[in-house]
């Protein structure tokens, strides 16, 4: 009986031991907050102009790699998912805030063109442009 005991013990010791282990590498393996800033602010300042993984991985200070890594970590979304997200996010705040024409929105958001971003924001939200505009307008 005292055998299985100490069988038992020594089981969960290993057992906490190695949840203990795994949970200090996910804390070491998690990128620290000052990439999501880097990642968000190489992105925010270049919304409107044309963006590649390679080109917001040289912005954020690390390899397209680390940086697919990173978004998906942090923001749960490869890095074209989160430009795309953000640029949608970016045309929602002008939106609702400005009375520009969404050809200007589209643009000032890094779509080529209107249709394209018609297309993006109809396919993520669900409503049209100017449908969401309307729905959303401040008063």
């Amino acid at each position: 009986m005292s055998g299985m005991l100490v069988e038992t013990c020594a089981t969960r010791r290993d057992t906490v031991s190695s949840q203990i282990t795994l949970a200090g590498s996910q804390d070491r393996d998690r990128p620290p907050p000052s990439r999501a800033r880097a990642i968000e602010r190489s992105i925010e300042d270049n919304i409107s102009l044309p963006l590649t993984v390679a080109r917001i991985a040289a912005l954020s200070g690390m390899g397209p790699r680390d940086l697919g890594r990173a978004c998906r970590e942090i923001f749960g979304l490869g890095p074209r998912a989160l430009i795309v997200h953000m640029r949608l996010a970016h045309a929602k705040r002008l939106m609702a805030t400005t009375e520009d024409p969404l050809s200007q929105i589209a643009l000032a958001c890094g779509f080529a063109d209107q249709p394209h971003f018609q297309n993006r924001f109809r396919h993520v939200t669900g409503l049209t442009p100017s449908a969401w505009r309307r729905a959303h307008r401040a008063n």
